[in-house]
């Protein structure tokens, strides 16, 4: 399963786009240490994708600023 979360930070949004096999442990842990934390999306998806949206963000220098 993948995820897009917002996490806060003091100057910006951040985006994290992560895989895990347990959406509800792993959501369990970011909560605890980021309350204010938002799940914006969860889709199907395994560790080779993760990768792959990774490497073309990186690539592209996608910017997810909401400015």
């Amino acid at each position: 399963m993948l995820y897009l979360i917002k996490s806060f930070t003091r100057n910006k949004p951040i985006l994290k786009i992560g895989y895990t096999d347990n959406m509800e442990n792993r959501m369990n842990q970011y909560f605890y240490a980021n309350p204010g934390l938002e799940l914006i999306s969860i889709r199907e998806g395994d560790e080779l994708l993760e990768d792959m949206i990774q490497i073309y963000n990186h690539t592209e220098q996608i910017c997810f600023d909401e400015n």
